[in-house]
């Protein structure tokens, strides 16, 4: 009767060549995402720009779409005091 670290070490060995091969296969699913990510962001930021016109009055409005708007206005930078 075998023991049974060798049963696991039989079946590790075994599943070496799928992993590896499901391995490739995610990197290769990784470069297409990767590749049509510029595509998405321009659409995304394209959708954002016309939500922008569409209220131009209220940007406020662009939260009901999902986007976090921030109107608050920001802090003056205070002068660096000369040497």
């Amino acid at each position: 009767m075998p023991a049974p670290n060798d049963d696991i070490r039989e079946s590790r060995i075994s599943l070496r060549g799928p992993a590896a091969e499901i391995s490739k296969q995610a990197e290769r699913e990784y470069r297409a995402r990767d590749a049509a990510m510029p595509d998405v962001t321009q659409a995304l930021r394209d959708a954002r720009d016309l939500l922008l016109v569409a209220n131009r009055d209220n940007p406020k409005a662009l939260g009901d779409f999902g986007y976090v708007v921030d109107d608050t206005p920001q802090a003056k930078a205070k002068a660096k005091p000369a040497p």
